[in-house]
């Protein structure tokens, strides 16, 4: 078992999974874009993070492996489902690992002016990780989220701001905000630069730091239907895992 410490980081930083990288769309970023893929087009979505954090002089070491299937029920309309498996490797402590909280949301495009866009994500999640390991909330919880995508040439930038309601077996707090921005840029028409940072309310009731994050990142697009990114994300506050790498890879039909 883990200790409590190291038990409430690990729970923060997979709770995180479901209100802000529920869903990468335009992965690697946690921030989410507006845009839907399309009526009939089906995505599979393929990620791996790795990361490395130090508490109390003690290095623990994370990774989550994470797929997610969508299908576009209507040009406006997407449905995502998403799967999860993470462990944790405490220096101090025994190792644990398993499948998270499924997730299954929707992505609903009802605003279009000029360059900007905006998106509603609502998602609910089911307990069918271990909730005592970390790796879920043992109750059913649900999340929503505002997303908005401004346009301008070859940059893009997004904001969402979101609303977890935190159901739990693990005495959190219930109501967690987020907020995160974030820009992408087109170097040529294959490559991307990708930057985003964010924060969210601290799940645990006795530390009221916020968690935030730094990210930063490219994109290869060698046809308009197969991604591959890499990033690397920074915690800037104690909460976030100090280092993150992250890899993935986004097929659509």
């Amino acid at each position: 078992m883990l200790n409590y410490r190291s038990y409430m980081r690990t729970h923060c930083f997979f709770l995180f999974i479901f209100i802000a990288k529920s869903v990468f769309a335009f992965h690697p970023l946690i921030t989410d874009d507006a845009p839907t893929i399309g009526k009939g087009v089906i995505q599979f979505e393929v990620s791996g993070e790795y990361g490395r954090d130090r508490v109390n002089s003690s290095l623990e070491q994370s990774m989550m492996l994470s797929a997610i299937p969508a299908y576009g029920i209507l040009e406006n309309l997407d449905l995502f489902l998403g799967i999860n498996y993470s462990g944790i490797w405490p220096e101090q402590d025994k190792s644990a690992s398993g499948i998270g909280d499924i997730f299954l949301e929707s992505k609903w495009n009802f605003f279009n002016w000029k360059s900007f866009s905006f998106t509603f994500k609502p998602g609910i999640t089911f307990p069918t990780g271990d909730y005592a390991k970390g790796f879920g909330a043992g109750k059913c919880g649900y999340y929503i989220l505002l997303l908005t995508t401004v346009g301008t040439g070859h940059a893009h930038f997004h904001i969402n701001f979101g609303y977890t309601r935190n159901e739990n077996k693990l005495q959190e707090l219930e109501d967690i905000w987020h907020i995160s921005a974030a820009l992408e840029f087109d170097i040529t028409r294959e490559f991307c630069l990708v930057a985003d940072i964010g924060a969210e309310r601290n799940p645990d009731p006795s530390d009221r730091t916020v968690p935030c994050f730094l990210l930063a990142g490219f994109l290869w697009s060698p046809s308009k239907d197969a991604d591959f990114d890499i990033a690397y994300k920074y915690g800037i506050t104690e909460p976030e895992p100090d280092h993150t790498f992250i890899i993935g890879a986004t097929v659509r039909f």
